[in-house]
């Protein structure tokens, strides 16, 4: 675990740690990140707070968080039916449509991404329990998200709904997940 430290580079040499399960290089400098795809014991990779923009072969991690990067696409991880936490807040981020490979999704974070849009298959995504949209320009939502079962928080405050979106979204989650927390 590397915290707060300006580490610029990491050698390519931890592509060949197999033993490691824990990666995390959260609030340095990395431009770069070696391919570690080989990593298979890898369960959560955390690059958090950094300036990446690519990067190549992420094992089937349970945990990618890649929130405050400059990512503008979803990095692919090598068995997506591992995946089930995807932490992207705070990248420029164009679309978020390759994320209905990840069946088995519980949360997806994708606030402060300017996104326009949500995928129409997201319903494919029957595991979700969170999704949190919050500060991005969504002006609608596909009305399939009703369709996902085991949602318990969503998230879509700050954005471009309209106050008759706004009311008919509380409406319609209301009566299909009475219990839901929305934050509209």
């Amino acid at each position: 675990m590397v915290y707060n430290t300006p580490v610029s580079k990491i050698p390519e040499k931890l592509g060949t740690f197999n033993n490691l399960m824990l990666l995390i290089f959260n609030n340095c400098s990395l431009t770069y990140f070696p391919t570690i795809g080989d990593l298979e014991k890898l369960w959560c990779l955390d690059l958090s707070n950094n300036r990446l923009s690519h990067l190549d072969e992420i094992p089937g991690v349970q945990f990618l968080y890649l929130q405050d990067n400059l990512f503008n696409y979803i990095p692919m991880t090598k068995k997506g039916d591992k995946l089930q936490f995807l932490i992207m807040g705070d990248n420029p981020l164009k679309t978020i449509a390759p994320i209905l490979v990840y069946k088995n999704l519980e949360g997806i974070y994708f606030q402060n991404t300017m996104l326009t849009s949500i995928p129409p298959g997201i319903d494919k995504l029957q595991k979700l329990l969170e999704i949190d949209l919050s500060n991005n320009k969504l002006s609608h939502l596909p009305t399939n998200i009703l369709n996902l079962p085991h949602l318990k928080h969503v998230n879509i405050s700050h954005n471009l709904l309209s106050p008759n979106n706004i009311e008919s979204i509380r409406k319609e989650f209301k009566k299909s997940h009475p219990t839901l927390e929305l934050d509209i």
